[in-house]
């Protein structure tokens, strides 16, 4: 993976997602970086996880919030060009709630209608606010077909 800059990490994480449909998570339903699903090549990975290297990986990261300094150390190693600023590590827990709280089938429409500008600028919580009003929307439009 070369990324250079915050698009190209979202891009990755967008389509990392996509192609993988589900949710890195250990049997009791914690969310994980890395999830060994028996496909060396291809583990589950949560949104942050796609971005470390597996040889910077250590199952000491697991728990770890994906904004501290230990994760976006290994990010930054494992992405060497990409400059890690303050909206970058917005972007990466802004995009790992997408993972966490929004349920796979709805990735794509999410990370269609949310822009980077929103991941890279929003606070925790005006980001928590953006996947509600997303979540009560869908509700809704699901709601007027019954």
């Amino acid at each position: 993976m070369k990324i250079t800059n915050n698009f190209d990490a979202l891009e990755f994480i967008k389509t990392h997602l996509l192609n993988q449909g589900q949710r890195s998570m250990a049997p009791d339903t914690t969310c994980k970086y890395f999830v060994d699903n028996g496909d060396l090549e291809h583990p589950l990975q949560c949104a942050v996880g796609a971005l470390i290297d597996a040889e910077l990986y250590s199952e000491d990261l697991e728990g770890v919030p994906a904004d501290s300094h230990i994760i976006i150390d290994v990010v930054r190693r494992s992405n060497p060009l990409w400059h890690v600023d303050s909206n970058s590590i917005r972007m990466l827990k802004n995009a790992q709630m997408v993972h966490d709280c929004l349920q796979p089938n709805q990735w794509e429409k999410f990370f269609e209608k949310t822009s980077l500008a929103e991941f890279c600028r929003s606070t925790e919580q005006a980001f928590v606010d953006v996947i509600n009003n997303f979540i009560m929307y869908e509700n809704k439009q699901l709601g007027d077909y019954i």
